[in-house]
Order: C-alpha cells, then sequence, then structure tokens
C-alpha cells in the first residue's frame, strides 16, 4: 500500500474506468445489525489488497469502536501491482454509539452547528491532531512524518455534513506532497456513518467533485432485499 492511501487513511482515521474482474456488482455490509447494500462506485474496484486500517475494527477518539464497513479505489489504481495511489472511498461506522436522534434530519443539523464552529476546526488544525495522526501513520508503516493539517466546514444537505481537510507530509525532511480528502458524516439505522474520499491535491479530484461523489454514494445506500 502506498504512502497516500496510508497517509489519508491516518488522517480520517472522474472520468469511468472500464471495471476488471475484482470489481462487485455491489458491496454488502452490516449497520448495526442491518444488511445494507452499496452499488460499486462508478469508476473504482476492490484493490488486491486492503490497508489494516480499513479493516474490521479499531478504537476511535473518546472510546469509540469504529467499523470499516467498505474501502475502494478507483480502477486504474486498484489494478496496478503495487496497489496504487490515486482516489479511494472509505465507509466505517461508529459501533458503539448512538446518538439517539429522533431522525437523519435532526442528527445532521445538530452536527453541522459543531463541525462548524471555530472551536471545531481549531481542533482539527491542532498540533495535537496532527501528532494523533503521526502516530497512527507510524505504528502503520513504522515510518515517522510530519502533518500540517488544515480543515474547513464545507456545509450540509439532507445526506451528510460535509468537513475538508489538506495534509502536507514531509518525510525525513522531503516533501512527499498534499492529500486531499473529504468527508460526509451521516446518519444510516440510528448509527453514525462516515464516508471519506482521498485523493492527491496534484492532478486528483476537487473538494466540488468529492462532495458530489459524497452525496452519490451516501444516496446509493440502501437496506439489502
Amino acid at each position: 500500500m502506498t504512502m497516500f492511501a496510508l497517509a489519508a487513511l491516518a488522517l480520517f482515521a472522474d472520468a469511468p474506468v472500464a471495471q476488471p474482474p475484482n470489481a462487485p456488482a455491489a458491496l454488502v455490509f452490516d449497520i448495526d445489525g442491518r444488511s445494507y447494500r452499496l452499488p460499486m462506485p462508478n469508476g473504482y474496484c476492490t484493490p488486491p489488497r486492503t490497508p489494516a486500517a480499513a479493516v474490521g475494527e479499531h478504537s476511535g477518539a473518546h472510546g469509540h469502536i469504529v467499523a470499516n464497513l467498505a474501502y475502494v479505489q478507483d480502477c486504474k489504481s486498484a489494478s496496478s501491482d503495487d496497489g496504487g495511489d490515486q482516489n479511494f472511498i472509505h465507509l466505517k461506522y461508529v459501533k458503539n454509539f448512538n446518538p439517539n436522534a429522533p431522525s437523519r434530519a435532526a442528527y445532521l443539523a445538530f452536527v453541522a452547528k459543531q463541525m462548524g464552529s471555530a472551536s471545531y476546526i481549531g481542533e482539527q488544525e491542532s498540533e495535537a491532531f496532527a501528532e494523533r495522526v503521526e502516530r497512527r501513520m507510524e505504528s502503520t508503516t513504522g515510518r515517522k512524518i510530519d502533518a500540517q493539517i488544515s480543515a474547513v466546514h464545507l456545509g450540509h444537505d439532507d445526506l451528510c455534513v460535509y468537513q475538508a481537510r489538506t495534509m502536507a507530509v514531509a518525510l525525513k525532511g522531503d516533501e512527499v506532497g498534499t492529500v486531499r480528502m473529504a468527508g460526509c458524516t451521516t446518519w444510516i439505522n440510528g448509527r453514525v456513518v462516515t464516508i471519506d474520499i482521498g485523493s492527491w491535491a496534484d492532478g486528483g479530484l476537487g473538494f466540488g467533485a468529492m462532495v458530489r461523489e459524497l452525496r452519490a454514494v451516501a444516496a446509493s445506500i440502501a437496506p439489502s432485499q
């Protein structure tokens, strides 16, 4: 797995391409005991090797248990020999937290206020947050990085609250590049679900395209028949 994918997962942690054999028609996963189906996003495939951070469950902030649901990459990257280094989509949910919201609309309105606050943005851009990302990266790769993070709130609609981050990553004093990520926080079956998209800042997806992709993914998730 490339440095890009690992760095991007640590941070939250186009044109259609003919899909190779490792592209199932749909992704199926469980959210709090109910089965859901997501048609494979256009141009994306399952990679031959999924990053460890996108498999199983792991401990998150505030004692939360985060369960990974799905991880896909753009098909060109997914079919390359080294696992690729371009766009990916990652879905997960907080397994042991019930926001007790009466509806998705009520939950998103509450979260939009929180994520749009100066204090929340400041926390995302703090040295403490960057240090947590750096530690996560080092535990995954065994290599030290220097992360500089900036964050911005992108508003919300009826499906998601959108958040964007960029992370400039230097490794051993050399600039590796800038990772651009956008996230959708949503509410499905009474649980908090996040959908993240990552891309290189130079030549990858812009935030506008990421938000459109996030909304399309969120709108496509439906209970399995």
